[in-house]
C-alpha cells in the first residue's frame, strides 16, 4: 500500500503557469503538508491557528505570512465562522531576480498582523490578482506579477524591524549568499552539494564556502544538515509518517545516520521526541 503523502508538487498544483490564486474557506482544518513552491496567505475573516514547523501561531483577520518550501505547516479553524483566506502560490520562475532576492531574503521567516489601513491596501492587491486571473486579458500576467511583488515588499517591510541586525551589515557577496540560502531551502531534500550551490550563484566552491561561513556563521554542510533536521523534527511533531519515510523526505540517506545526528542535535532519539511531541505557542510580529 502506498504511504500517505504530505507534499504538494508544482506540477500537480500549479502546472506550467508558475502561480495560482485561491480564495477559499476552511471550516475545520487543512492537514499538515509541505510543497515545492512558495505560498503567501492573507486571512480576511475567522479565527484559527497556524502550525508551522511545530510552532503554533494565532490566526485572525489581517494575519499575513509567507511559507517556504522548507516549511511544514497546517491551518486549523477554531471558531464557528470558517476561516476566509487568500492563498497565492508561486514558483521561483514567476519573480524577477531583483524581487526574488530582495523579498525572500534567504531563510528569513516573514509573518505579520496587518493593521486596518494597510489591510485594505493589501487585500486590494489580492483582489486585483483574483480579477486578472479570472478574466485574463492583455498584460494580465504582468499586472499579477506587479501585485505579487508589491505584496512581498510590504511583507518584507512589515517584518524589517524584527529581522536579525546582521541582515543589514555589509558582507562579502551578501546578495549571492542570500540567493544561495533561498536555493538551499528549495532543494535541501535533494542530494545538494556545495559545488552545486556555488555554481548556482556563480562563485568558485572554495570562495563560496568562505563567503557562506562569513555571512551565515556556520559551514555550508552544517547549515544543510541543520535545515534537514528541522524539517524532520517538524514531520515528527506534525505527522504520523513512518520514521523511515521521514528520513528520506528530509534529505538523509540512511536511518542510522539520521538517528545519530538527530540525537546529537536534540538530545533525544526521533522516537523519544515523537512520544513527547507538543507544539509550542508562538506569535506573529505586529
Amino acid at each position: 500500500m502506498d504511504r500517505p503523502t504530505m507534499m504538494l508538487t508544482a506540477d500537480e498544483f500549479i502546472a506550467d503557469a508558475y502561480f495560482k490564486l485561491l480564495h477559499s474557506e476552511i471550516a475545520t482544518s487543512y492537514p499538515p503538508h509541505w510543497h515545492e513552491f512558495f505560498e503567501i496567505h492573507l486571512f480576511v475573516g475567522g479565527q484559527g491557528t497556524h502550525i508551522m514547523n511545530g510552532e503554533v501561531f494565532p490566526i485572525s483577520k489581517g494575519t499575513f505570512f509567507l511559507v517556504h518550501p522548507s516549511d511544514v505547516h497546517q491551518i486549523v479553524s477554531t471558531s464557528e465562522e470558517p476561516l476566509d483566506l487568500y492563498n497565492f502560490v508561486f514558483c521561483r520562475e514567476f519573480l524577477c531576480d531583483e524581487i526574488y532576492n530582495l523579498a525572500l531574503c534567504g531563510s528569513q521567516r516573514f509573518m505579520a498582523l496587518v493593521q486596518s489601513k494597510d489591510f485594505v491596501e493589501i487585500k486590494r492587491e489580492f483582489e486585483l490578482i483574483e480579477r486578472e486571473a479570472l478574466s485574463p486579458s492583455f498584460g494580465s500576467r504582468q499586472v499579477i506579477r506587479g501585485a505579487a511583488e508589491r505584496i512581498l515588499i510590504y511583507l518584507r517591510r512589515s517584518c524589517q524591524s524584527k529581522m536579525d541586525a546582521t541582515s543589514t551589515r555589509t558582507f562579502t557577496h551578501y546578495q549571492s549568499i542570500q540567493r544561495a540560502l533561498v536555493y538551499i531551502h528549495e532543494n535541501f531534500r535533494e542530494n545538494i552539494s556545495l559545488e552545486r550551490v556555488a555554481q548556482h550563484v556563480q562563485l568558485s566552491p572554495n570562495y563560496f564556502s568562505a563567503c557562506f561561513r562569513e555571512n551565515v556563521g556556520i559551514q555550508f554542510q552544517k547549515y544543510v544538515q541543520t535545515l534537514r533536521l528541522r524539517f524532520a523534527k517538524s514531520l515528527l511533531s506534525m505527522s504520523d509518517l513512518a520514521i523511515t519515510d521521514i528520513v528520506y523526505d528530509s534529505g538523509f540517506n540512511t536511518l542510522t545516520h539520521f538517528e545519530r545526528v538527530f540525537r546529537n542535535h536534540y538530545g533525544v532519539s526521533p522516537r523519544e521526541f515523537r512520544k513527547d511531541r507538543l507544539p509550542k505557542t508562538a506569535r506573529y510580529d505586529s
